[in-house]
């Protein structure tokens, strides 16, 4: 047996000890625990649910494809290479739709290309700002388009940046 294997059990036996030691009831605390989150739960779910459905028909009804055609003439004066605005475009919405065109990417021109690289970077350092706005945002009553255009702003940023640095320095 593994000193990995009793980590948990360990970690387990040390919470009881501290409960006891500061006369913590622990199941009162747990059931306090569960239905705090199942109230988070209940508050975010509709909002998610929104967002997921939305990503979903946003992906589903071409909308996508024809956003993609529209930043294209960006991409051209730019130099941001059109075959990555998938990943940018779909970031934003969705991590694991942006990490299925980031495969279809890395399939077609390899990972040490510079699109593989590129595409590869946009994942990893930006942020999924629809579903962290529903999930952090959903509970609070207010208009949040300005946290929106803020947060899209950021992730235009980092894309420009994701583009800057693996040019210039990968």
């Amino acid at each position: 047996m593994s000193l990995f294997t009793l980590l948990i059990p360990a970690f387990f036996c040390v919470i009881l000890i501290y409960a006891h030691i500061h006369n913590t009831d622990v199941f009162n605390s747990f059931k306090n625990g569960v239905l705090q989150g199942l109230n988070t739960v209940r508050t975010i779910f509709p909002t998610l649910l929104l967002v997921i459905t939305s990503v979903g028909m946003f992906r589903e009804s071409g909308a996508m494809d024809v956003l993609i055609f529209c930043l294209q003439p960006l991409s051209e004066l730019t130099g941001f290479p059109s075959e990555v605005i998938p990943v940018a475009v779909m970031k934003p919405f969705s991590g694991s739709g942006a990490s299925a065109m980031m495969e279809s990417v890395l399939k077609k021109y390899g990972a040490d290309s510079f699109l593989g690289k590129l595409s590869a970077v946009i994942c990893a350092s930006t942020e999924t700002t629809f579903y962290t706005a529903s999930v952090y945002l959903s509970g609070l009553k207010g208009n949040f388009g300005k946290v929106i255009f803020c947060s899209l702003f950021a992730d235009f940023v980092s894309f420009a940046a994701a583009f800057l640095a693996v040019k210039y320095l990968l």
